[in-house]
């Protein structure tokens, strides 16, 4: 660096109008991100600014040797960045998936977001969080910040910014299309060796969410096992919509297995009475171990471990209200004393009209969103939250007793865990996940009005919720004992009268499959039999594409109830990529590609509509024997 730009470095104001512009536009768009970064030390005496030939600012890092080492280019600055971009192509922007690694003086980026079209996301990847922050004191960049089209792994090694990719708004496309890698040229200097592992993760990940995909195709089908295995017990059973405004005004404790459940234990044995309580499923064998029985069990997962829950747990102990996605391991201990709901896993439920009176229970991929909401159904208040943490204060994960416990768990990664507010006034480390929850936590409970109390002390504070102590919940004047004979007595009548509707609807979503399985395999074989040196190769492909798009649209139900079983021809087809997909190309192997990736959907969808039809024609030759049988026969039939 020339000694007349050195003597014309300035000093960075620590907390300037600029940043708090930033800083504020990054809370909008990433609050975990903006908390590691104010927690970030802002180093002034490594970062420095100096003025560029275009007038624009340059951040410069005085390296360890004493060198001044600019992030931009001080002379010609903006005919070097014009220089970058036209080496990059023209159409590296265009409908893609980019990574910039590198913030440095941020002008790059700045002309990326500006050159790329409505189509384009953009990853900013800064290994650096202490540079980010300098960076965010030296230019305005809350245009780029806000924008919808830009997303953030900043601080994160190679490894946990490859995994990043695949999460949030773009990870459709980062499984069908992977990612453009790009950098200025002083982060090629600065970063080589990141650049070179960044690289090696992304490949890494790239193998990883493929085995992933091939998993959920898995539990897919052991989704639709389960909801199949179900449905006798599904109608043998109440709908939970049977306890819709039944306990107004009465007060819920909703428990989860957080670290503060411990200390909640006494308190909860001695006035189990003052409340109705609900407690998830995790949290059974905590309680159980402690004397406490509770009224409803919410549970869930569709796991087979999930059923762990209930080992050594006395069987008349609570009413369940399940998903119909559960282990029917569980299902099958709670026989007659069930509810279940409907919520957005369980498709095959909302495509059974007969079905419709479950009544839906919203989870946002938390059994305990759920079980609030239960409750707030139930008409009760005030709710009272009771480890509900979602943090690790202690740097626990649960309460003692909790099946967890038993299980090796990964160590959390440190910096993967950022600071949020706790209900005691200082805060607590939270990770991404368990943040994802709070949020969707606080807006179930905003759109639901409810009145909500939350007993966690160190744990983190959900928005719009009020804090307060257990023992003070239990001082309120004049309480009376709960009488919750009520929830038994709902369980009648069950929902025997629609076994036949729910036959009818059955085999009429297996008609469906199997004729959609025909009309697929007849676009198979015309696929398979076009040859990639045809000169109208490009127009059957699309011809094929119009007609698969037309079966989806005159067989949504069942198409609906695929998506589980083919997420990568879901993803491909109907996520955020379908402007993407390939019909041809100019040279035999292009053609090549575009059949075989044309293939792989339609046989994704095929083999899908076929094991629906088959599973679907099992749980149908189940409900018309219990047509003819009595409730103990059944319970023969399906044990």
């Amino acid at each position: 660096m020339n000694h007349s730009v050195i003597s014309m470095l300035g000093r960075i104001v620590a907390n300037n109008s600029i940043w708090k512009k930033n800083i504020a536009a990054l809370k909008e768009r990433d609050y975990p991100l903006a908390c590691r970064l104010l927690e970030a030390p802002l180093l002034l005496d490594r970062y420095f600014v100096a003025p560029a030939s275009d007038y624009t600012s340059i951040l410069t890092i005085q390296m360890p040797d004493g060198a001044y080492f600019p992030l931009d280019e001080p002379q010609d600055s903006l005919k070097k960045r014009q220089e970058w971009i036209q080496a990059i192509g023209a159409t590296f922007l265009h409908n893609a998936h980019v990574m910039l690694i590198g913030f440095c003086s941020g002008h790059h980026i700045s002309l990326l977001h500006r050159l790329a079209d409505g189509n384009t996301y953009i990853w900013i990847v800064e290994p650096d969080l202490s540079l980010l922050k300098a960076a965010f004191h030296v230019s305005d960049f809350s245009s780029v910040i806000l924008s919808p089209r830009i997303l953030f792994a900043v601080g994160l090694s190679p490894e946990h910014a490859a995994k990043k990719l695949f999460t949030g708004v773009t990870s459709n496309r980062m499984r069908a299309q992977g990612i453009r890698m790009t950098y200025p040229p002083a982060a090629g200097r600065l970063y080589a060796d990141y650049i070179r592992k960044m690289a090696i993760s992304i490949e890494q990940a790239t193998r990883g969410e493929e085995l992933k995909l091939r998993t959920v195709e898995t539990q897919g089908l052991y989704i639709l096992k389960n909801l199949a295995a179900n449905l006798p017990r599904v109608l043998e059973s109440a709908p939970v919509s049977n306890l819709w405004s039944s306990a107004a005004g009465v007060p819920a404790l909703v428990v989860a297995p957080g670290p503060s459940l411990r200390d909640a234990l006494p308190l909860i044995a001695a006035h189990r009475d003052a409340a109705i309580l609900i407690a998830i499923d995790t949290a059974l064998p905590i309680l159980v171990k402690h004397g406490i029985s509770p009224d409803l069990i919410v549970s869930l997962d569709f796991t087979e471990l999930n059923a762990r829950h209930f080992d050594g747990v006395d069987a008349g102990i609570g009413i369940l209200a399940a998903s119909p996605v559960i282990d029917p391991q569980i299902t099958r201990r709670y026989a007659g004393r069930t509810y279940f709901f409907s919520h957005h896993a369980a498709r095959l439920i909302h495509k059974l009209p007969s079905l419709t009176c479950l009544g839906e229970l919203k989870a946002h991929s938390s059994t305990a969103h759920a079980a609030y909401h239960l409750a707030r159904r139930m008409g009760c208040a005030p709710i009272v939250l009771i480890g509900n943490d979602l943090s690790f204060p202690g740097l626990r994960r649960y309460a003692p007793g909790a099946m967890q416990d038993a299980l090796e768990h990964p160590t959390i990664a440190e910096d993967a865990l950022f600071a949020v507010a706790a209900n005691d006034g200082g805060t607590v480390k939270t990770d991404a996940l368990y943040h994802m929850f709070l949020e969707a936590f606080a807006d179930l409970i905003q759109e639901t009005a409810g009145i909500v109390i939350n007993t966690s002390q160190h744990g983190a504070r959900i928005p719009g919720v009020v804090f307060m102590q257990l023992e003070d919940v239990f001082m309120t004047p004049n309480r009376q004992k709960v009488d919750t004979a009520f929830l038994a007595r709902s369980l009648f009548p069950p929902l025997h009268r629609y076994r036949r509707l729910a036959i009818e609807d059955l085999s009429q979503l297996i008609a469906a499959c199997r004729t959609s399985e025909k009309d697929l395999q007849k676009l198979i074989h015309g696929i398979r039999t076009t040859s990639g040196m045809e000169p109208d190769f490009e127009k059957k492909i699309r011809h094929t594409y119009d007609a698969f798009f037309s079966l989806h649209e005159n067989n949504q139900s069942v198409f609906y109830i695929c998506t589980f079983l083919c997420p990568r021809a879901t993803i491909s087809l109907f996520g955020d990529t379908d402007r993407t997909f390939f019909p041809g190309g100019n040279t035999d192997p292009e053609n090549k590609e575009a059949k075989n990736r044309c293939l792989r959907y339609l046989n994704d969808y095929r083999n899908a509509m076929r094991l629906n039809a088959e599973v679907l024609d099992q749980a149908c030759e189940i409900l018309q024997r219990d047509l003819h049988c009595s409730p103990m026969d059944r319970n023969r039939i399906h044990p």
